[in-house]
């Protein structure tokens, strides 16, 4: 690519492979986790530690951007977070159901990570989701 065009994109990690421009022309593509986590689950430290993961991996701090060139490229400029819901757990079946529904949401890969995160928080017993793209 063209250094000039490569300098005038903001925040960027690194071109995005044929074989993940495949996955994300996917959006149907969505692995996911699921974790149960007994014991009461700290809301706050939860997120806190969301905000260290995106630390770690570059990809839960980056968002999708095109070139002039309609080349896709991860950057990590003014990308909004990822999408994480906290949802009050009341049953333990309670996963799969918001699994279906979360599964038909669409990523915004253009403004945020393409992974979700949602948490069915109790006292007790807790379900950590986790659906990403294939990306």
């Amino acid at each position: 690519m063209n250094a000039s065009i490569k300098s005038d994109i903001p925040g960027l990690i690194r071109k995005m492979n044929n074989f993940e421009r495949t996955f994300y022309m996917s959006p149907n593509l969505k692995p996911m986790i699921s974790v149960r986590l007994k014991g009461n689950v700290s809301v706050k430290r939860f997120q806190e530690a969301i905000k260290r993961l995106q630390q770690m991996h570059p990809f839960l701090r980056s968002k999708v951007i095109f070139d002039c060139q309609n080349e896709a490229w991860f950057s990590d400029h003014q990308v909004l977070p990822p999408r994480l819901k906290i949802v009050n757990r009341t049953s333990d079946s309670q996963w799969y159901e918001i699994i279906q529904s979360e599964i038909k949401e669409t990523f915004d890969p253009e403004k945020r990570p393409m992974v979700n995160f949602v948490l069915l928080h109790s006292n007790t017993i807790s379900d950590l989701l986790v659906l990403a793209s294939q990306v």
